[in-house]
């Protein structure tokens, strides 16, 4: 809920740096009312509207083009997009959430640099401004100038050049300059200098949270921002004035999180995995230190009811419902597969086929199944739960190469069944290796199989790979669904999505065959991009290119080429 007065006074009684006190209908006119009236019979005070209502804009993250995009709920403009960067730093927003006062916030996925020798990853904080006038740089009213002059309706945004204007965004693809001098790296706090547009306020670098997703806003108007799931990753509490980081915590210390989630009203965070595997939920209590996960049988999004009861979305059709306390309530999670599902009426035959298309129905419980499962990633190096194992139990991992046994390890399985057990710089886990797990009770072996992506078509709006011939491959687009295809006779395989989504640079996913245990082995895949860094004088991959392939890299100033060179692609799709 938003309620408040934003003393705004009219045109030549704009009132700065000074403590007013607003007593009368009349003075409270002088200020934008959000949420709060002064109606007759009570003209001189502040009450409630009922019901409240929020500002009437939307926050888009365009993912592909790297910014956020601004909607008016009540017209349908446009009003505003912004870079979520500084040039030459990772974009591909994800989530967004909105705060007390109107302003967006949203993490970047595409942002894993190092700072020092640590990978961070990064947050932006976007302002709102409501009314002024059009202007050009000289204050001269313009339909098209690219400042506003006040007064303003609402405004969050920031006058850093103290030019008495506001240099911002008017609307779709008019994004405005953001060449990086200071902002890139971070800070004690992520107060903006560099970006043209005024209205981009904090940008904040986080380190052990690269390809963050997470982000909520707590009471406090302060915001929560999570490292990327698949390799559990910090928490960062940010404040909402400043950027600067207030607290911290290591999400891979308790085991689960990392995707969309919220903060409750006795300021809890809750943050769902993602998938299969990672899809437990995290309920963290900033008061205590103290964390948990919740298994929800696979996660996907996040919402809170009016009683404050968590809802879990699954990623392969289903519901969670999760009380305040973090216990998994009696009969869910329940499917919301249509084969299981009961229509609410059945009178119209020509309604039917509507309501089952539209996922109309009361749904009913139906069990899952809990048998043990895991995943290996032979291009990540890691082993994990996909279904959840004996709690507590001690996980034993091995691993064999036809001449024997190449690695074994063994450690704790978490309260809710789940381990990870991370490869780098141990053992580098090959197609054809033969993966077992165990806990004592059950005993498990997956061969790790023989599944690669070799490409990403983003004209073709498709994925493509290799497999064993006549085999299964799904393929998924994160936050643009998922597609099983089968390896033609020669092991060659494409996912396309055409129709679907829309795959464009910056778009990412995965990709898995299960054998006949429901155990996986899983390829992750991204959109082409490079690096450049010009302090080391490196470019390099940053995500996967064509393997063995020929890449050309061409240098220009404004003269002209100044440099070109080509290198072969490595088998992992990466140059140097």
């Amino acid at each position: 809920m938003i309620a408040a007065l934003v003393p705004v006074p009219g045109p030549g009684a704009q009132v700065f740096g000074t403590d007013v006190t607003y007593t009368t209908g009349a003075e409270f006119d002088l200020g934008t009312l959000v949420s709060v009236n002064h109606d007759a019979p009570n003209d001189d005070q502040l009450q409630l509207d009922s019901p409240t209502e929020p500002f009437p804009f939307i926050n888009v993250a365009a993912s592909g083009r790297g910014t956020v995009v601004r909607i008016n709920t009540d017209t349908g403009d446009i009003v505003g997009e912004y870079r979520t960067a500084p040039e030459g730093y990772g974009l591909d927003p994800s989530r967004t959430t909105v705060d007390l006062f109107g302003n967006v916030w949203t993490a970047n996925r595409g942002e894993v640099s190092d700072i020092g020798i640590v990978p961070h990853g990064s947050a932006v904080k976007i302002g709102l401004i409501v009314g002024g006038t059009r202007v050009d740089q000289n204050g001269v009213p313009n339909v098209a100038g690219g400042y506003l002059a006040p007064p303003f309706g609402y405004n969050t945004c920031v006058d850093r050049n103290d030019d008495g204007l506001i240099r911002t965004s008017m609307g779709l693809l008019d994004v405005l300059d953001w060449v990086d001098v200071t902002d890139g790296s971070g800070g004690a706090d992520g107060l903006v200098e560099d970006a043209d547009d005024e209205c981009i306020l904090i940008y904040q670098r986080l380190p052990n949270a690269e390809q963050a997703r997470h982000v909520s806003v707590d009471a406090d108007n302060n915001v929560w921002v999570g490292g990327f799931p698949f390799e559990l990753r910090y928490f960062y509490k940010l404040s909402g004035n400043d950027g600067a980081i207030l607290d911290s915590f290591n999400a891979n210390d308790i085991g689960c999180g990392g995707y969309g989630g919220l903060v409750d009203g006795n300021g809890v965070l809750w943050s769902i995995g993602w998938g299969w595997g990672d899809g437990p939920l995290l309920r963290y209590d900033p008061a205590t230190g103290e964390g948990m996960c919740v298994n929800t049988f696979g996660g996907y999004g996040l919402g809170i009811d009016t009683n404050g009861y968590v809802w879990a979305s699954i990623w392969e059709n289903g519901i969670a419902k999760v009380s305040p306390a973090g216990v998994l309530e009696p009969g869910f999670p329940k499917s919301t597969s249509p084969s299981s599902s009961t229509p609410t009426a059945t009178a119209n035959p020509l309604v039917l086929p509507l309501a089952r298309e539209l996922a109309s129905f009361a749904l009913q419980a139906e069990p899952l199944a809990e048998t043990p499962t895991f995943w290996v990633a032979p291009n990540d190096e890691w082993v994990q739960s996909l279904d959840p194992w004996t709690p507590g139990a001690t996980i034993t991992l091995t691993i064999e190469d036809g001449s024997g046994v190449i690695y074994t390890d063994s450690q704790t399985a978490g309260g809710d069944g789940h381990f990870h057990f991370g490869l780098w710089g141990f053992v580098d886990l090959e197609r054809g290796h033969m993966v077992t797990v165990s806990d004592g009770t059950t005993t498990k072996t997956h061969t790790v199989m023989d599944l690669y992506v070799d490409g990403v078509d983003v004209l073709a709006d498709s994925v493509f790979g290799r497999a064993a011939a006549g085999t299964e491959v799904e393929v998924w687009v994160h936050d643009g669904g998922n597609i099983t295809t089968t390896a033609d006779g020669s092991g060659n395989w494409t996912a396309d999505f055409s129709g679907l989504t829309d795959i464009v640079y910056g778009s990412d996913g995965g990709s898995q065959q299960r054998d006949d245990d429901g155990d996986s082995t899983g390829v992750w895949w991204a959109t082409p991009s490079v690096v450049a860094r010009p302090v080391d004088d490196v470019v390099e991959s940053n995500n996967g290119w064509t393997p063995d392939s020929t890449v050309s890299l061409t240098i220009e100033d404004g003269s002209g080429v100044v440099y070109s060179d080509s290198q072969t692609v490595d088998s992992n799709g990466h140059f140097n």
